[in-house]
């Protein structure tokens, strides 16, 4: 099979002319009229602005095809096959009398100071069907795997490596390493995921450590963080999923009060280790394991056994009080805990038979 002829080369912009019979929309009789239509339909001012101020992407070729009309012997004369929004942008930054008169201050400001470009990097195209082969390739999806495949949430958060994700995308990984969620059941669950974690609380009964910005980390035992993660994952499959994307701040909370009650569990506590194997790992030599100091919790741990019986008393202050306190981090709300526990069991032992002229302590 012959090889269709394809020429690589920079051509001026002013040989280049936009398509009138684009398939971003129907056909126009004149250069005014896609330009008109581009700027009002096809966010050109916006493209023209990245172009300003980065200039044209070094990733990507303008597809050309020579008008042979009006090519004459001495000079060519080129249509846009692929780009004809940047052409626009471009040719409107060159010269923004060019644009619409409600769009040409906008333009003008734009080009003062903004380096101008003079050649288009390019492909010039002679076999018609060559041409539709790759603009298919570029502007009908993954076709079967043959296009361009976009980036999910979970590809577009590892590529810009933000922290805003990164938690739920490593608790993810490290879900599907162990084998509690299947690679097609963690699908759509980012946000989910990223909604839970996001709250403090439900990190702290996960033993979730977010202190490096580098590694995830956990400060629980691996037995009791599979435990809880296999719970955490579980709980968001089947018909009504206790853990969703519907899910209210209060509703966060008292999830996690329920995690740390899970059955099981030994609630020690590690110093940080990262969250997937191997990784924030150094590349040296092996230690010497290391007997490790127990953390300091950060919370008061929320017992579900004492919340009921709370309940059976009947005494809307101390459940209020017992759900703040185990709430509020220990090391920056120390004296406001103090203060809170005595005032808990103070009423508690009061709401028991405490009689007046007795310390809560003698009780």
């Amino acid at each position: 099979m012959a090889k269709p002829k394809r020429v690589v080369q920079n051509v001026p912009i002013d040989r280049v002319f936009l398509h009138q019979e684009n398939p971003r929309h129907e056909p126009y009789q004149s250069q005014a009229e896609v330009i008109d239509y581009l700027c009002r339909k096809e966010d050109v001012p916006q493209l023209a602005r990245d172009i300003a101020d980065h200039g044209l992407n070094p990733l990507e070729r303008f597809a050309l095809v020579q008008d042979k009309q009006a090519s004459t012997e001495s000079d060519s004369v080129y249509v846009v096959a692929e780009g004809n929004r940047r052409v626009c942008a471009i040719k409107l930054l060159a010269d923004p009398d060019l644009a619409p008169s409600d769009k040409r201050a906008y333009f003008q400001r734009l080009s003062n100071g903004a380096e101008a470009v003079l050649e288009l990097p390019s492909v010039i195209f002679e076999d018609e069907k060559d041409l539709n082969l790759w603009l298919e390739r570029t502007h009908q999806g993954p076709s079967g795997g043959v296009g361009r495949r976009p980036w999910n949430a979970e590809q577009k958060q590892r590529h810009s490596g933000s922290t805003k994700n990164k938690i739920a995308i490593d608790l993810l990984d490290y879900a599907e390493n162990k084998g509690f969620i299947t690679r097609e059941a963690r699908q759509g669950k980012l946000t989910t995921i990223q909604r839970f974690v996001g709250n403090p609380i439900l990190r702290a009964a996960l033993g979730l450590d977010t202190s490096n910005p580098d590694t995830t980390q956990r400060t629980r035992t691996e037995q009791d963080f599979d435990r809880l993660v296999q719970k955490f994952v579980s709980d968001m499959s089947g018909p009504d999923p206790k853990v969703n994307s519907r899910s209210r701040s209060e509703d966060v909370q008292a999830y996690a009060r329920e995690l740390e009650t899970v059955e099981g569990q030994t609630r020690e506590q590690i110093e940080p280790e990262p969250l997937i194997a191997g990784k924030g790992a150094g590349t040296g030599s092996a230690r010497r394991p290391r007997p490790r100091r127990g953390k300091k919790p950060t919370r008061l741990p929320y017992e579900l056994d004492v919340q009921k019986k709370l309940k059976k008393l009947g005494n809307s202050k101390l459940e209020s009080l017992y759900a703040s306190l185990c709430n509020l981090p220990v090391q920056e709300h120390a004296p406001l805990l103090t203060i809170g526990l005595w005032s808990f069991l103070e009423t508690l032992t009061a709401n028991m038979g405490r009689i007046s002229g007795t310390s809560f302590d003698a009780f």
